[in-house]
């Protein structure tokens, strides 16, 4: 496995961000990628957003596509109907329990 620096350093402390990827056996164009984080928000948004990314892009560009410019709407309509996270496996929500144990 080999971490991924953290393109905005304050990430790190914020939201407690880690991540890390490797390249699968199978084909040599393929990775897998492990990230962490802690969100201030329900995290489930987070795990949707991979989920359906095309979904999310296009409903962005219904309502801002008339504010970017014909190359950058090109560019989001591709990206929507790649298969950037098509093959994502799985997305899993961890929430910690805070316990408050009498003293």
């Amino acid at each position: 496995w080999h971490r991924v620096r953290c393109p905005e350093p304050s990430w790190r402390q914020r939201y407690a961000l880690s991540a890390v990827y490797a390249a699968t056996e199978q084909r040599d164009c393929e990775y897998l990628a492990h990230v962490a984080l802690s969100v201030p928000f329900p995290p489930a948004l987070v795990a949707g957003l991979l989920a359906d990314h095309g979904a999310f892009i296009r409903q962005g560009l219904e309502l801002r596509g008339a504010a970017l410019t014909a190359s950058v709407v090109s560019r989001l309509r591709d990206i929507a109907d790649s298969h950037i996270v098509a093959q994502l496996h799985s997305t899993a929500v961890v929430e910690h329990l805070r316990l408050s144990l009498p003293g």
